[in-house]
């Protein structure tokens, strides 16, 4: 018999779980014994396949069942793992391969030229053939890059952050001490598999011994079904998700057994985060980033009343403080990446990020935006996250952004770019009672959909484009894709 791996490698062949269910998926239902065996027979396929010790090994699968097996199978072969969004343009997949240094891609076609790749149809054409235990096992090293993810890059190309196995494990660890996650509970998973936030759900169940709930791509009809079926304890989501799901469930509250719905991914419309907790969502909002193998900080239990950018204490392995001079929030500790792929390792410093905050004298932190978030007009610094609360609170709106164009008298000409049935000309008459002068767009403009990423973020420095490109339109003919007055 095969002595049992260490680390992450060895999170899913514990013999005290080995009769609990591990995954419910669209295939089926799978204890954890199941669940071992699906992993070294997958092991056994890449092996042959030519997958050899110290690989980097790219998925670009769109199946999540494959996805979660490759985050198991990997490390007990040596070989680091990066996950990729097919979704992205074909330049963008291609400098993510070429920054990670991948020597083998998953997909169901070739993807770039020059890397070895192993076609999906192949792998399946295998499974049933294989038997476990057939490959050589080299387990990764914990302090060894086991994942290679991709930053959210809402601002830029974005990067590749290093994450060990030592680092994964302090996260998932401290995750669930403050969720009180244990092998009794339930998390369902409709995040994509691509991000730090979907990929380190599987991980948290493993370690614990729970059920993982596994959906392809997010239904919100399926997902208040399966809520009340499975059991489900926890519960993942970005705000758009939870828009959706508010809106589908209609008022009703969620089955009582679920305890935490953790939110983070992008900021919670106050209006929408108080709406969700007076109908009995226990909603626990939370900081989170990749180079920290995703939560920072968690507001658990959950709050009756919420506190715009209100996220809890920092989990118990990491350390939080606030820069002096700027105001940026910095971190350090357990589950800091290793580095930027490219980069020098971070060795136990500081990570200074673009967040702004503030630490309580309780140690709770509040996240306040951006840095380089702050627009400066008329000589008043407006925060564009905060301006877009209140206008969401405006009957109508749907979702806003607000950005700024260079102006000779302002300086920072305020926008509003909003979705909703409101006229431009309400939507400023409104502004007009409830917002002071400095915060009052000088421009709206009405459009069909925000510029966002796959987790709902804004990619604000597509903004001004999306604005000039409709004064374009509008000076060329009044029947412009948007509505804007002056």
């Amino acid at each position: 018999m095969r002595p049992a791996a260490a680390g992450v490698a060895g999170l899913l062949s514990r013999p005290e779980q080995a009769a609990n269910t591990a995954l419910l998926c669209d295939q089926g239902s799978f204890s954890y014994a199941q669940l071992e065996q699906r992993v070294e027979c997958l092991c056994a396929g890449l092996s042959a396949l030519g997958v050899k010790p110290g690989m980097t090994i790219g998925s670009a699968a769109p199946d999540c069942v494959l996805n979660l097996l490759l985050l198991h199978a990997l490390p007990r072969l040596g070989c680091a793992f990066l996950p990729i969004n097919s979704s992205l343009p074909a330049a963008s997949v291609s400098r993510f391969i070429g920054l990670g240094k991948v020597d083998v891609l998953i997909a169901e076609a070739p993807l770039v030229d020059g890397v070895a790749c192993i076609r999906l149809e192949q792998l399946l054409a295998m499974d049933a053939r294989l038997q476990p235990g057939c490959a050589r096992l080299m387990p990764l090293a914990a302090s060894s890059p086991h994942w290679l993810v991709c930053s959210s890059g809402t601002e830029g190309e974005g990067k590749l952050v290093l994450l060990t196995g030592d680092q994964l494990l302090s996260s998932v660890q401290a995750s669930r001490e403050r969720l009180c996650f244990t092998a009794s509970d339930t998390w369902l998973l409709c995040l994509p598999m691509f991000h730090i936030g979907g990929l380190m759900i599987p991980l948290r169940c493993a370690e614990a011994g729970a059920k993982l709930v596994l959906h392809q791509g997010y239904d919100p009809v399926r997902l208040w079904d399966d809520l009340h079926q499975h059991g489900v304890t926890h519960l993942s989501l970005v705000p758009a998700m939870l828009a959706r799901l508010l809106q589908h469930s209609a008022g009703q509250p969620p089955p009582a057994h679920l305890r935490v719905v953790l939110t983070g991914g992008a900021a919670l419309p106050p209006g929408m985060a108080q709406a969700a907790l007076n109908a009995g969502w226990p909603l626990c909002p939370s900081y989170g980033m990749t180079e920290a193998a995703s939560q920072v900080a968690t507001l658990y239990p959950p709050p009756s009343r919420y506190v715009e950018g209100l996220v809890g204490r920092p989990l118990a392995h990491l350390q939080v403080k606030i820069a002096p001079e700027s105001g940026r929030i910095m971190i350090k500790g357990g589950s800091m990446m290793l580095a930027y792929a490219g980069q020098p390792a971070q060795h136990d410093g500081w990570l200074l990020t673009s967040d702004l905050g503030r630490l309580d004298e309780h140690g709770n932190l509040t996240v306040l935006g951006r840095s380089d978030e702050v627009f400066i007009s008329g000589g008043e610094n407006v925060h564009p996250r905060q301006l877009e609360h209140i206008l969401l609170d405006c009957p109508g709106v749907e979702d806003v952004a607000v950005t700024a164009v260079s102006h000779t008298v302002w300086g920072d000409k305020l926008v509003a770019l909003y979705v909703g049935e409101l006229s431009c000309r309400s939507l400023r008459d409104w502004s007009k009672t409830s917002l002071p002068g400095f915060m009052r767009p000088k421009d709206f403009v009405r459009v069909d959909a925000l510029p966002r990423t796959a987790l709902g973020k804004l990619r604000r420095k597509l903004l001004p484009g999306v604005y000039g490109f409709l004064q374009e339109q509008q000076d060329k003919d009044q029947q412009t894709p948007g509505q804007r007055d002056s």
